[in-house]
């Protein structure tokens, strides 16, 4: 007997057992089915977010670039207003985006430089001029607002970042510029190249100044309390009148 003929004979009392298994048949497929379209649907899901980030992404760094491109231009103004305005976006974008932190004090140590770079006075200028007992003329200068704002940023510089700078190999770059009577109190600029800078009389107390390059940097009358000099490089440096030492011991 084939297996049909024996179907065909048995297939009233084979018909009763065979509903539920077809129902149960038809509702896997269906789960299977619904899993398939909803791991479809998160699959989408997951696409779309992904673009959406990326495209996030690309829109905050079209706009720092451009934010950095205006900074820069508002760097080279000749308003003292604009030049400010630049320093803090360039401030604001080094915190908005780690990648660019670097680029922005590579950019703003530069402007110091260039500003503000040390200028030996005039032979004749300066035998013409009477000279003072106590503190020469130069000493009494401070930095101009703008540059006083970077070195302001620069202070402010946070934990990650310097991290990142040491970690990276990194230094600050304010050789041979003219800082006198600047407040660098507290400032993180280990490492930092500072030689040839004239820093007479100005306020380098708390600062971090392990391993710095000092090479013949002027610190006539500078104060230096509790300042941090480990392993910094002091050959030739003028430190005539500064006051080192912790504040509790000077008299």
């Amino acid at each position: 007997m084939s297996l049909l003929d024996w179907y065909q004979q048995n297939r009233e009392g084979i018909a009763p057992l065979l509903a539920p298994l077809g129902s149960l048949v038809v509702g896997f497929g269906t789960i299977v089915v619904g899993g398939l379209v909803a791991r479809a649907a998160l699959r989408q899901a997951e696409i779309a977010s992904q673009r959406h980030e990326a495209q996030t992404k690309a829109d905050q760094q079209r706009r720092i670039i451009e934010s950095f491109s205006k900074a820069i231009e508002q760097l080279g103004s000749d308003k003292l207003e604009v030049r400010l305005g630049g320093i803090y976006a360039l401030e604001r974008i080094s915190r908005e985006s780690p990648s660019d932190h670097w680029p922005v004090m590579e950019t703003l140590t530069a402007f110091v430089r260039e500003r503000a770079h040390w200028e030996e006075p005039d032979t004749v200028l300066m035998e013409s001029t009477p000279r003072h007992d106590d503190k020469s003329a130069g000493e009494k200068r401070r930095p101009p607002i703008d540059i006083a704002a970077v070195l302001t940023v620069i202070a402010r510089r946070r934990g990650p970042d310097r991290h990142r700078e040491a970690r990276m190999g990194r230094q600050l770059d304010l050789g041979e510029t003219d800082l006198r009577r600047a407040n660098l109190s507290g400032t993180h600029l280990e490492d930092a190249n500072l030689s040839g800078a004239h820093l007479e009389a100005a306020n380098l107390s708390g600062a971090h100044l392990e391993r710095a390059h000092l090479h013949k940097v002027h610190l006539e009358g500078a104060q230096l309390f509790e300042a941090h000099l480990e392993g910094a490089q002091l050959f030739e440096a003028h430190l005539e009148r500064a006051s080192i030492g912790a504040r509790e011991n000077i008299a």
